[in-house]
């Protein structure tokens, strides 16, 4: 006699993307636990204030981000935090993290992240319209606010790649 097993599969984090997966997967017949630590859509989909960026694909290792650790490792508000006892473990982490900024390479990643967001957006829409909610997706600009010019300077090679590769409009 066969017995027909609902194959199962874990999906960590209950964010959009987590649930949306999750959902995929039932569709295709799995069983399916969505865990997440929290409440779902609290962890990073929470963070990026309802918005669904498709418009950046300049990885977050360009030249400069590097620079930036030391002050943000000493900022007590700002947005890195490592153990130092943890430290000598990143360091295989950090190198790759410095390799992948240089510029042929961010070509290369910004090509793939253009190649992956291209589409994104629209994927969500039969998931949203079988909830009844696919009216809550607007595509708005959005405003980036910096503390000083200079950053936006250092800001000018995204936003040309993102040009590049008509997620954005100038």
């Amino acid at each position: 006699m066969k017995t027909n097993i609902q194959p199962s599969v874990a999906v960590i984090g209950a964010g959009i993307i987590g649930v949306c997966s999750a959902l995929e997967l039932q569709k295709r017949g799995f069983k399916v636990t969505l865990v997440e630590t929290r409440h779902p859509i609290v962890g990073a989909s929470v963070g990026n204030c309802g918005l669904m960026v498709v418009g950046s694909v300049v990885p977050f290792s360009k030249p400069g981000t590097f620079k930036k650790v030391p002050g943000w490792l000493l900022d007590p508000q700002g947005p890195l935090a490592i153990r130092p006892t943890y430290l000598p473990k990143l360091l295989p982490w950090f190198f790759k993290f410095l390799m992948a900024a240089k510029p042929a390479r961010i070509e290369e990643i910004s090509e793939g992240l253009a190649a992956l967001t291209e589409k994104a957006a629209d994927a969500y829409h039969p998931w949203l319209e079988a909830a009844g909610i696919s009216d809550i997706v607007k595509p708005y600009e959005t405003i980036k606010v910096y503390d000083k010019v200079a950053e936006f300077y250092e800001e000018q090679p995204s936003f040309t790649r993102s040009e590049i590769w008509g997620l954005i409009m100038s």
